[in-house]
């Protein structure tokens, strides 16, 4: 079950829980993608289930568990998210063969690739699933370096199990940082 919660002064919300406890149901709902569900859920003081689509489209970016490759290769990736470049350097982006097909990239280098796209992306609201699955330490710390910074201006969202990530995020955005544990309905 969801507890209550206000994100209003913080910026960065890590959710976490066991698998099952409904981490991606409540990214499904705050991305507009379920809106069949119990209770009110307020985003800028209006009501998520009286929003329509172009909200959604305009305001979120959701990147899923298991992404899926939808671009030829790096460069078409690059050239329709507008990667920026401190975002592209951090997450190894810019060392990528940009003629090289995403089919052929690993694991971590596609999510890398789907994290530099959500986090430059101009939304205001960004939902990361599992966003470390694939990527080492040296990825991870980088990577919340990042949210830290990017959350000046957006809300980010992130559903997670790392435990070194949720500790590495405590640290770096400490004041605006809010925790909530799921809990599986039994």
């Amino acid at each position: 079950s969801i507890p209550d919660f206000i994100l209003d002064e913080k910026k960065v919300l890590l959710v976490l829980g066991e698998s099952g406890s409904g981490k991606t149901t409540f990214l499904d709902i705050l991305s507009g993608i379920d809106k069949e569900f119990n209770g009110q859920t307020l985003i800028n003081n209006q009501n998520l289930q009286q929003l329509d689509q172009n909200y959604f489209a305009k305001t979120v970016f959701y990147l899923r568990q298991d992404a899926v490759i939808l671009f030829d290769n790096v460069l078409d990736f690059m050239e329709r998210f507008e990667i920026e470049e401190r975002i592209s350097s951090k997450l190894g982006i810019n060392n990528l063969e940009i003629t090289q097909p995403l089919e052929e990239l690993s694991g971590g280098q596609i999510q890398r690739l789907y994290l530099s796209a959500a986090l430059s992306s101009k939304k205001t609201l960004i939902l990361l699933d599992e966003p470390t699955k694939g990527l080492n330490i040296d990825w991870l710390e980088n990577l919340s370096n990042l949210i830290q910074q990017s959350s000046d201006s957006k809300k980010i969202v992130i559903c997670t199990h790392d435990e070194n990530f949720k500790s590495l995020l405590k640290v770096k955005c400490e004041k605006d940082l809010l925790t909530i544990n799921m809990k599986k309905n039994d």
